[in-house]
């Protein structure tokens, strides 16, 4: 699960370094939308496996 996180988190460092003028959204609204979805998804697991 770790390795998808950073492959996450590091495409969308690359992502940001490029210029992107379609994408309207700032920063921290998709920051907190990942953690969110992220924290949603571990707490199911979390619930699945335990």
């Amino acid at each position: 699960m770790g390795w998808l996180i950073r492959f996450l988190l590091f495409r969308w460092a690359n992502d940001d370094s490029i210029e992107q003028p379609q994408s309207t959204w700032p920063t921290w609204v998709v920051v907190s939308l990942l953690a969110l979805v992220l924290g949603g998804v571990g707490y199911v697991l979390y619930l699945a496996i335990f």
